[in-house]
C-alpha cells in the first residue's frame, strides 16, 4: 500500500457568473475504501480518482473520499477519519490542503473546528469564551453533527440554543437563526419555571432546555482555516 497526492482545481458555473474552486490538496491512499456510515455525504459515479477529487472540493463538506476503480463509484464522506476497509481497486482520498487546520487543541469535523472545554461555566459566560476564542458556542445543523459531538463530549455540554428573547422560538445565539434541526428530549422544551432558556445536551441522552446559571462543560464551534479551499466568483462579463 502506497500514498501519492492529488491536486485538484475546480471550476463550475452558476448562473451568469463563473466559480473557481482554488486548488486543494488530497493524499491518495492504494487498496483502501470508506465503509459507508451516518458521515456519508453521497455516492456517485465518476470516471477517475481525478474526478472524484473534484466532487469532493466542490462539497465543501467534504473531507474524505474513496474511488473505486471496478464500478467507477466515488464515495463522499464529511469525516476527516472514516472507518475504510482493504480493497484491491479502490484508492482513498483525504484532504490534506495545508491552509486548512484547526488550532491547537481543537477538532475538525467536516468544515469547522470544535474546542470541547474541561471547564465549567454558566452559559452566559461560556457564550463569551467561546467569542473570546475566536468562535461561537456550538449551532448543531445536522444529526451527524449532533453524533459527531455525542461521541466527543464527556456528560452535560452548553450548546449555542437559547429562548431567552421570547419564550418557546428557539434560536442559537450567535448567528440568530431559528433552529430547524433538533434533538429534544421527550416532552422538552418544557420551560420549566420559564426560566429555563439555555441548551444542553449529554452524549448518552437529548437535548434539554435548562437554568442558564448551570454551571458546565461546554462546546466552541468556529469555521476552520481556510484559504486554499475558499471561492473566487468570477463575472462572465
Amino acid at each position: 500500500m502506497c500514498q501519492w497526492y492529488i491536486c485538484v482545481q475546480c471550476s463550475f458555473s452558476l448562473g451568469a457568473a463563473q466559480v473557481n474552486v482554488i486548488k486543494r490538496y488530497f493524499v491518495a491512499t492504494n487498496e483502501k475504501r470508506i465503509i459507508p456510515s451516518y458521515t456519508t455525504i453521497i455516492k456517485q459515479r465518476v470516471l477517475s480518482p481525478t474526478a472524484c477529487a473534484s466532487l469532493c472540493s466542490i462539497h465543501q463538506e467534504c473531507c474524505s473520499a474513496s474511488f473505486e476503480g471496478k464500478s467507477d463509484q466515488c464515495s463522499l464522506d464529511a469525516s476527516c477519519c472514516p472507518e475504510s476497509e482493504p480493497s484491491e481497486d479502490a484508492l482513498m482520498l483525504k484532504d490534506s490542503t495545508e491552509s486548512s487546520p484547526c488550532p491547537d487543541g481543537w477538532v475538525r469535523y467536516s468544515n469547522s473546528c470544535y474546542f470541547f472545554s474541561d471547564e465549567i461555566k454558566t452559559w452566559n459566560d461560556a457564550k463569551i469564551a467561546c467569542e473570546e476564542y475566536g468562535g461561537m458556542l456550538a449551532e448543531v445543523t445536522s444529526s451527524s453533527e449532533n453524533d459527531f459531538l455525542k461521541r466527543t463530549s464527556i456528560n452535560f455540554q452548553w450548546i449555542g440554543g437559547t429562548d431567552s428573547n421570547n419564550e418557546d422560538v428557539w434560536v442559537w445565539a450567535s448567528s440568530q437563526t431559528a433552529i430547524i434541526f433538533n434533538d429534544w428530549a421527550h416532552l422538552q422544551p418544557d420551560g420549566g419555571t420559564e426560566t429555563e432558556n439555555c441548551l444542553s445536551f449529554h452524549r448518552v441522552f437529548k437535548w434539554n432546555d435548562i437554568f442558564c446559571s448551570r454551571e458546565y462543560r461546554f462546546v466552541c464551534e468556529k469555521s476552520k482555516l481556510i484559504v486554499a479551499n475558499s471561492i473566487k466568483h468570477k463575472s462572465s462579463h
